[in-house]
């Protein structure tokens, strides 16, 4: 089992003499780096120490979001930089690949940040002599790498790291394209890790398909929330639980929520009452949702994301008008630049999830500008941020979904100020086979681009379409407490654009179909 891996792995190392621990990856860490300038050293969980210095040159990683995942791989980097050269007398290449721009330069940051708090010993045998956002390189000759997804060419005897790798696009070329990198040497390593997204793609495959990826047997590892001090109040404890009473296997929101309850933080308590459960089992307890009835298939929905593309993207809890506020100036930069941006808007009672796209038709195709998730927010909130919105002269509409009176009030307020560009939609039926099925259609030719934003492509991969005993098809997410909200929003959005999805004409562009441009 992984877990007697793991405390085997940290009680090995502490049984190390002190000269020997910190010529290993994790001696090294703990030895000379801090947590921060003023903090004390580096004080590393098991698995991080299994992790660090696993001996197996291909590994694969199923793991649940804010374990430090991507922190302890770029203190890995950090360590082999000095190691390395010191072990063989050959530099050290280190590439990280991530799911776009802003992870990729996180995980240079992560580096950097580790560096800062080195000893001044050790920070001079290991000067820096170039640095940007995605390359670090050192006196040693040493180099770290860190760029959006794409395959690796021409670097030779690298280790690679295929970060959140569920999630990046065009995955499998990428995968087939980079595995040439490391093969030139003996010692270097291929990690594969990153939260579920569903029982789909090559990720998946990896973790479960002895006979296409035989290199990966006895290589995959498992990193659950309860194996983490930092969402855990007792990992060791928590962890003989879950075997005996089998939590791997009960998935059920009371049984969840029991263990949730019994051994979570503070802070994961608090995730758990914001998401439902099955995405709390996939962001958390490594679970791989089914995707064979997904509306928008795995293959086709990988496709519209673009590694290099950013749009802005995030998720506030129990929000503020003064959030809203602070939020504002990145929404004017993730903004500038369109012409026109339509808006959806799901919204959502306070105890739910809101939901807002904003995505421009562009180039022949519909690019997704923002995405805002707001939880537990007031209708005040919600209200303040719709509204700013709507008085931008690039939105030619706001479309919101009025079922059940949530929006109508508001719908009927911004109509008096704006007139016809607010529109309310009721998801009767067959308004939801509509928007569903325009939705799917330019997904399936095409023609919806955006970053790779992991709460967009939960929320897209969950749609499901199902047909009833009575014969009624029906759309709905992956659980009874899932909405799918961002998808909704997104087909808000896009119900308004001046698109065809039928016929030779494809995608038509041109100003709105009914609404004069502001003066």
């Amino acid at each position: 089992m992984d877990h007697v891996l793991y405390e085997k792995a940290l009680q090995a190392l502490l049984a190390l003499p002190p000269e020997e621990m910190v010529l290993t990856e994790a001696g090294w860490v703990m030895a000379h780096t801090h947590l921060g300038p003023n903090g004390g050293p580096t004080v590393l969980e098991d698995w991080q120490v299994w992790l660090l210095n696993a001996p197996q040159r291909y590994q694969w990683v199923g793991k649940s979001r804010q374990v430090g995942f991507s922190w302890v791989a770029a203190a890995k980097a950090l360590a082999r930089s000095y190691l390395v050269p010191l072990r063989t007398g050959r530099p050290y290449l280190g590439i990280f690949l991530s799911i776009n721009r802003e992870e990729a330069q996180n995980k240079i940051r992560y580096v950097a940040e580790l560096f800062d708090t080195l000893s001044p010993e050790m920070r001079g045998a290991l000067k820096t002599v170039a640095e940007s956002r995605t390359h670090l390189e050192f006196s040693n000759g040493s180099r770290i790498v860190s760029h959006p997804a794409r395959p690796v060419r021409g670097a030779s005897g690298a280790d690679i790291v295929l970060d959140e790798f569920a999630h990046a696009p065009k995955a499998e070329d990428i995968y087939r394209g980079t595995t040439a990198a490391s093969i030139r040497r003996g010692d270097s390593t291929i990690l594969v890790g990153s939260t579920p997204l569903g029982q789909g793609g090559i990720f998946y495959e990896m973790g479960h398909d002895d006979s296409r990826y035989p290199i990966y047997k006895g290589a995959r590892w498992r990193v659950y929330w309860w194996d983490s001090a930092a969402l855990c109040v007792d990992p060791l404890r928590a962890r003989r639980a879950a075997i005996e009473e089998s939590w791997t296997s009960r998935l059920d929101r009371a049984s969840v929520e029991e263990r949730v309850r019994r051994w979570g933080s503070r802070a994961l308590q608090e995730e758990f009452d914001a998401l439902p459960v099955e995405t709390f089992l996939q962001e958390y307890e490594v679970a791989f949702s089914a995707v064979s009835d997904a509306l928008i298939p795995y293959d086709v929905l990988m496709r519209a994301v673009d590694p290099e593309l950013e749009h802005y993207a995030t998720t506030l809890t129990s929000p503020t008008v003064a959030h809203i506020e602070a939020l504002i100036p990145e929404l004017e930069r993730a903004m500038a630049g369109a012409e026109w941006i339509w808006v959806g808007y799901d919204p959502a009672r306070k105890r739910d999830q809101a939901a807002i796209v904003g995505a421009a038709l562009e180039g022949g195709k519909v690019r997704v500008v923002f995405r805002l998730s707001l939880r537990e927010a007031p209708f005040a909130v919600q209200e303040y941020l719709v509204g700013w919105l709507a008085a931008r002269p690039q939105v030619p509409y706001v479309v919101i979904d009025v079922t059940g009176g949530m929006g109508a009030p508001l719908q009927e307020k911004l109509a008096a100020s704006w007139g016809n560009r607010i529109v309310g939609v009721t998801f009767t039926p067959q308004e939801k086979h509509f928007l569903a099925s325009r939705v799917a259609a330019l997904y399936s030719h095409g023609r919806i681009v955006h970053g790779g934003d992991r709460e967009l492509l939960a929320q897209v991969s969950s749609l499901r379409k199902k047909v009833t005993a009575s014969g009624r098809l029906q759309y709905e997410g992956s659980g009874d407490d899932h909405h799918a909200d961002v998808f909704w929003a997104l087909a808000l959005a896009v119900r308004e654009m001046p698109i065809a999805t039928e016929g030779v004409g494809g995608i038509v562009e041109g100003a709105p179909r009914s609404w004069a441009s502001p003066q």
